[in-house]
């Protein structure tokens, strides 16, 4: 997703989407990764802008949950951009012969449950490690 404004780009973030099983419940994901503005453009809401139409994008594809990491010091700017921070989930990238635990790198979780199979199953996602499955050494 490419955020621009009169020809100039501002603002840039990725949309990976798959299904997780999750405490026997299978669920399609999607989180953000790569989120990135220009810094010519840093403070003048461009970020903001991305990540709530990102939010937006994702919630209407029909997926169940959107769930993604980042710095500690940014899960209060994803939180107000929508997200719900989980600080005792714990998103696992990697493979499960060879996990990559997101707080291994000491990054936070955020999620958002936009579905009602989703939401059913929210409880199931609190203090929970949560496998996505992706290629060795890669995290969302």
């Amino acid at each position: 997703m490419v955020l621009t404004d009169n020809d100039e780009v501002h603002a840039y973030l990725a949309i990976p989407t798959r299904t997780i099983s999750h405490a026997g419940a299978e669920l399609r994901a999607s989180g953000l990764g790569a989120v990135v503005s220009h810094p010519n453009s840093r403070g003048a809401g461009y970020g903001a802008k991305i990540v709530v139409a990102a939010r937006e994008l994702i919630e209407a594809s029909g997926v169940d949950i959107g769930i993604f990491t980042c710095d500690p010091p940014l899960v209060a700017f994803y939180a107000r951009c929508g997200w719900d921070p989980m600080p005792s989930t714990v998103v696992v990238g990697g493979t499960r012969e060879r996990p990559f635990r997101a707080d291994s790198l000491d990054k936070g979780t955020l999620m958002a449950f936009f579905t009602p199979h989703a939401q059913a199953h929210r409880a199931d996602f609190v203090a929970a490690d949560v496998y996505v499955d992706l290629r060795e050494g890669d995290l969302w």
